[in-house]
């Protein structure tokens, strides 16, 4: 059993998951972890199984040796299944051919004695696997970095700017080493989106979309902004770790072991360094280790013209402004081998046979699990809503509050349920990690003693699209052709550029988020602040959103945002960059030298002649010029969104200035079709899901239908149905503001015909 495990279970995982490091980095896996988590892949199946037919022994021997048998058969068809699944084909053929080899096999095991003898020999075989993945794979540099120490101040800087001063200056007391120290080195600030293109932003003159951009437009009134930017991979892995190092160079791992040439090595000896980032790691300990540099304690210890409570002594390992060290906590083991076990099952069954498994690919974790807590521990509040507050005092039959506090029938004070409902829409919205964590982030951002440098990785506005502009959830019922490819015509790649764009509108609030917290710190203005994307999305029918094909700009296409430090009026520049010209520009505006060779060039400088391109295994080409096919990706999105000013995001399907208004005037019979609602059962659903609603279309048509959602004969959204066969899948979003007090009584849908409605009765 433990060599049959082996061949079926351990070494398919550990070969994988040893390839594929992100895996851990993405789950904060620590080295103990790592370790367990291979012993545990190599001894459990065969202990377990062991368990069971010890367990059948002491009823029968007639039942151990069944069970025995069952065993070897049901490893054998493990094995044999991922063997011949590489053939491809209708998921039929790999199985007959592997249920018969199994049978074969278990046969063989039973009565030829050399074939036993063989699989007892191959019972040494996990320890082989094991040291494979701990020693020799891309996995193996997590659990023995190398160390990788900051290049010294020195040797970054060609003047004595900092060397230490008299008391006085002409008179005048001299500025202290921190001051002159805050002046040299202004605090850098990254902050590195997810998936988002820059033809999201833009309206039809090829400027940010003020009216559904706010924050966006208010980075842009300050900075210079690169509309031309294109990144050089089409994943987080590749693409975070060129923003990082300016370099278009790729390694297995995504870790600064394998990219040791990066901004926290270049910076690390002056600034006080932090990295946040769910799959990259780039920032060795001995840098993001929660304290100022010992150069910069030393400075300042040094410093004649700085009292007792500025100038630390050299053995004062950090001021009080500065936070304690990060612990070594590490990611949750459980979480680790659940996700695991899904790879597994995708692994071992073949395509067309795995309905049911969880996708993966997306976030490189929580495989299957919906990024809210249990929903028992949300407390929903199904009469409010941010906007459906009143605006005057009324007499409102509602019942709002928080945990076990009801106002019913009573005078309701506007502002205070205005407040009710914010409440309840941020705990909404915080239910999602992500949103957590990004929140989390910016609490953690800081001034101490040392210049800041903080790198942030929001995964938004990347899948799961599960977010209304305004942060309320809706169910993220997935659309095919994400991981494959859309449909050939368009209308499931607009339904997914729909939800792109209503996540991307909520992103909006966390950039502002992100300058409210750098200005209530007190060091936007004077921080040079960047941001930008690590890749985007192509949403062209027929295509891969993101694999090679003709799809290169909408993948290739970012935005690059640079605030310098005091730098008050925005500028827009259109020349060719790339994002592997980051850490050249930081350098730049530094005025220190990079002490090795980098790719990208100076984002302030002249423009440079350039072959742009995107990696992966293989090369994406870029439409060039770019910018004319970066405009048709806007004008395509225009032409059935609108703008943010005449356009509604939940009008995918037309009527667009009706939206939000009674349509009775437009409702003309009914249209002979029947819809079964499968979701939500209730507004909002038992998880606080709101705003939408699925379910499956009865009909004998073949073309998509075109639908209006209505809430009390309000039109909330449109859409069409989303498969050509029969019966349809109906899936409509719709303005959550709008479900407000609402039952699922109240919510119709109707058939467009010719710009009426005709109701689809309930069957």
């Amino acid at each position: 059993m433990l060599a049959l495990a082996t061949l079926a279970i351990t070494q398919p995982l550990l070969n994988l998951l040893g390839d594929n490091p992100t895996f851990f980095t993405a789950h904060e896996t620590s080295r103990g972890q790592l370790v367990w988590f291979a012993i545990a892949v190599a001894l459990g199946p065969a202990l377990v199984l062991g368990a069971v037919v010890a367990a059948a022994d002491r009823l029968a021997e007639s039942w151990a040796r069944r069970t025995h048998l069952t065993v070897v058969a049901g490893l054998g068809f493990l094995f044999v299944i991922q063997v011949v699944d590489i053939v491809g084909g209708h998921w039929i053929i790999p199985t007959v051919i592997a249920i018969v080899a199994a049978v074969g096999l278990t046969v063989a095991y039973d009565r030829i004695e050399p074939v036993r003898s063989v699989a007892s020999v191959l019972g040494a075989t996990p320890l082989l696997f094991v040291s494979l993945f701990l020693f020799v794979s891309p996995t193996s540099d997590l659990i023995f970095p190398d160390d990788v120490a900051a290049v010294e101040l020195d040797d970054l800087l060609d003047t004595d700017d900092l060397a230490p001063v008299d008391d006085t200056v002409d008179g005048e007391d001299a500025p202290s080493m921190q001051a002159r120290l805050a002046e040299r080195f202004p605090s850098v600030h990254v902050l590195i989106l997810d998936e988002l293109p820059m033809a999201t932003l833009l309206d039809e003159n090829g400027e940010i979309d003020r009216a559904r951009y706010p924050n966006f437009a208010r980075l842009d009134d300050t900075s210079h902004l690169y509309t031309n930017a294109t990144t050089v991979g089409f994943t987080t892995e590749r693409a975070v770790p060129a923003i990082l190092t300016g370099q278009y160079a790729s390694a297995p791992a995504p870790i600064y072991t394998q990219f040791p040439q990066n901004l926290y090595v270049l910076l690390g000896d002056i600034y006080d360094a932090t990295e946040s980032d769910p799959l990259v790691d780039l920032c060795p300990r001995e840098i993001c280790n929660g304290e100022p540099p010992t150069s910069i304690v030393e400075l300042l210890a040094a410093d004649t013209t700085a009292t007792s409570t500025t100038a630390p002594t050299p053995t004062t390992t950090v001021a009080a402004s500065i936070e304690e060290a990060p612990s070594e906590e590490s990611g949750s083991f459980g979480r680790l081998v659940t996700d695991a076990r899904v790879v597994f099952g995708h692994l071992a069954t073949p395509d067309g046979l795995d309905i049911g498994l969880p996708e993966i690919g997306a976030t490189w974790g929580d495989f299957g699990q919906d990024l809210t807590p249990d929903h028992d521990s949300i407390v929903v509040i199904p009469t409010t809503s941010t906007t459906a507050a009143p605006t005057t005092t009324t007499a409102l039959d509602v019942s709002v509050g928080t945990a076990g506090d009801e106002i019913v029938g009573e005078e309701v004070d506007p502002e205070a349920l205005a407040e009710v409902n914010r409440a309840f829409l941020e705990s909404l919205s915080l239910n999602d990690h992500r949103v957590q964590d990004f929140r989390r982030d910016l609490d953690e951002l800081r001034t101490g003693v040392a210049p800041q440098l903080a790198v942030i990785h929001a995964l938004f506005p990347h899948v799961p699209w599960r977010l209304h502009a305004n942060g309320e959830i809706y169910d993220d019922h997935r659309l095919p052709g994400y991981f494959t490819a859309w449909d050939d015509e368009p209308t499931t790649a607009r339904a997914a550029m729909q939800r792109h764009l209503l996540q991307t509108q909520f992103t909006d609030q966390l950039i502002g988020d992100y300058l409210d917290r750098l200005a209530e710190l007190g060091t936007l203005g004077d921080s040079l602040v960047i941001v930008t994307a690590d890749h985007g999305i192509s949403f062209v029918p027929g295509e891969r959103s993101r694999a090679p094909g003709n799809n290169g700009a909408g993948i290739a296409g970012v935005p690059i945002f640079v605030k310098l430090p005091g730098q008050t009026i925005g500028e827009t520049h259109d020349k060719p960059v790339e994002t592997i010209d980051i850490v050249p520009t930081v350098a730049a505006v530094l005025d220190i030298e990079i002490p090795w060779s980098v790719d990208g060039h100076d984002l302030l400088g002249p423009e440079v002649d350039r072959n742009r391109r995107v990696l992966h295994p293989f090369e994406i080409d870029i439409p060039d010029p770019y910018l004319p096919a970066r405009d048709a990706i806007t004008k395509d999105m225009l032409s059935v969104f609108g703008n943010g000013t005449d356009g509604n995001l939940y009008a995918m399907a037309g009527l667009r200035e009706r939206m939000t208004e009674d349509v009775s005037d437009l409702m003309a019979g009914r249209s002979g079709m029947c819809w079964t609602i499968e979701r939500p059962s209730a507004i909002p659903d038992e998880k606080g899901h709101t705003g939408f609603v699925f379910g499956e279309i009865r009909s004998s048509r073949t073309e998509r239908i075109p639908i209006a959602l209505t809430v009390d004969g309000v039109l909330t959204g449109t859409a069409y149905s989303l498969d050509h066969e029969v019966p349809h899948r109906g899936y409509a979003l719709g303005d959550p503001t709008l479900f407000a007090g609402a039952g699922i009584d109240d919510v119709a849908i109707h058939e467009i015909v010719d710009g009426e409605l005709r109701l689809i009765d309930r069957c």
